[in-house]
């Protein structure tokens, strides 16, 4: 009988131990669910006291912290560079509460750590994955993360757009810069907009990312990211349709047009009427356009609820 050739063995091996360690999603309406899901480098009265979006040089100790709803057992399965490490059980109780697993490492430090949160019968909960990030020392690149784990987008992308121009243009840093800029704080941006329900260009700006990711280690962390940011997208949208908060919606159908874009506001009432009703429409027909006028920072529009005649002022800020 002819031999496999060891290569082939090799690859064969891999895609089994892939495979085996691959988890099925828990169900929608399984216990525990997850809540939020974090990595942070302590935790003090139950609360995560920071959020790690990068795995920084000479980390000894990272936690992730989890928010569970309903009784049960969930497991943390670490992986340092794609090998599995530990699995550590937790149970819960019924109601929210917060759990938490610890990684300690040593040296040499791993490129990625990853962690599965497994519900019963060790079904999927949550994946999240932790990578080293380039260029880290640099002051301003480090403050741009700090500025991300904040939630502050907008200042993360002024500090890189400030470091950018100072940078030569395809240098191996200014590299680094505009891959921050095209990921990392395009996903942040997304998450601020999904978290405020300004849902219509979030989906956009993901696919846009995840068709230039790889299979580089920061890669698969904004991944991630990606699946948080739709998870609270949903949660927006449920919110938005049961509170009847609709005026959010069609204010952004209004901000979030090609219009935007090209950098020209519609100034005169009829353009604002062709922009605005179809959304008061999409949003359920609740609200009416009663007046629109031009601002030196773009516009002032009043919705009337027709139900209650009651008026909302929407302006860009």
């Amino acid at each position: 009988m002819q031999q496999m050739p060891r290569r082939l063995i090799t690859f064969l091996i891999a895609l089994l131990t892939v495979n085996a360690a691959a988890a099925r999603d828990c169900p929608a309406d399984g216990a525990p669910a997850l809540g939020a899901a974090q990595f942070t480098s302590r935790v003090q009265a139950q609360k995560p006291q920071d959020r790690l979006l990068y795995l920084a040089p000479g980390t000894r100790e990272i936690f992730i912290h989890a928010t569970t709803l309903g009784a049960g057992k969930i497991t943390y399965r670490w992986y340092q560079d794609g090998k599995r490490v530990i699995d550590v059980g937790a149970n819960v109780g019924a109601g929210q509460w917060h759990t938490w697993s610890r990684l300690r490492m040593g040296a040499p430090m791993p490129e990625y750590v990853r962690v599965q949160l497994l519900g019963a019968n060790a079904c999927l909960l949550r994946e999240l994955t932790l990578a080293s990030a380039a260029f880290t020392e640099h002051p301003e690149i480090r403050k741009a993360w700090q500025q991300l784990a904040a939630d502050d987008a907008t200042g993360a992308k002024i500090t890189l757009k400030l470091l950018l121009e100072s940078l030569t243009p395809s240098s191996p840093l200014a590299k680094a810069v505009q891959r921050m800029l095209d990921r990392d704080v395009a996903l942040g941006q997304a998450l601020e907009r999904a978290r405020t329900g300004e849902l219509f260009l979030v989906e956009g700006t993901l696919k846009e990312v995840e068709k230039h990711l790889g299979n580089r280690p920061a890669d698969r962390s904004a991944r991630d990211r990606i699946v948080d940011i739709r998870r609270e997208m949903t949660a927006q949208k449920i919110r938005l349709g049961h509170e009847g908060n609709f005026v959010a919606l069609a204010t952004r159908h209004l901000l979030e047009t090609e219009k935007l874009f090209r950098g020209d506001y519609p100034l005169w009432r009829a353009e604002a009427e062709h922009v605005v009703t179809p959304a008061l429409t999409y949003a359920g027909n609740r609200f009416a356009m009663l007046d629109w006028q031009p601002t030196l920072r773009g516009y002032k529009l009043l919705l009337q609820d027709k139900r209650t005649g009651k008026t909302i002022e929407v302006t860009p800020d």
